[in-house]
């Protein structure tokens, strides 16, 4: 019959009886560590500390590696932008929005069609 035992420091039935009753029926447990062997307590202050850093650095990174938007975007892409049907995009273009021919299909500058919205609702 094999015995099976748990992994080091993890406690088995076995680590609950007296040293004496395992001697008595001739079993040999490995040498455990302690349940707490490698258990860091930190206090509310240092775990506050931790998370503070984590996010600095997270931020630091997702700002750094932010790319800039595109300089073209297609006609799905500037409709969702200014929230309108690709029909109202189409009859924004024919009215004389600024969108620059590529082949078949139209690519648009969102800075300049927002300014080119802007100034066309102030008139």
């Amino acid at each position: 019959m094999t015995r099976r035992f748990a992994a080091p420091g993890v406690l088995s039935p076995n680590d609950a009886q007296p040293a004496r009753a395992r001697a008595r029926h001739g079993v040999e447990l490995p040498h455990r560590t302690p349940p707490l062997a490698g258990l860091a307590v930190l206090t509310a202050e240092q775990v506050a500390e931790l998370a503070y850093d984590a996010a600095a650095t997270a931020l630091a990174e997702f700002t750094n590696e932010r790319t800039l938007p595109p300089e073209l975007v297609d006609g799905v892409a500037m409709a969702r932008l200014i929230s309108v049907s690709r029909a109202t995009l189409h009859r924004l273009r024919i009215s004389g929005m600024p969108a620059i021919a590529v082949g078949d299909t139209f690519r648009y500058r969102p800075a300049t069609v927002i300014a080119w919205l802007e100034q066309r609702g102030s008139k």
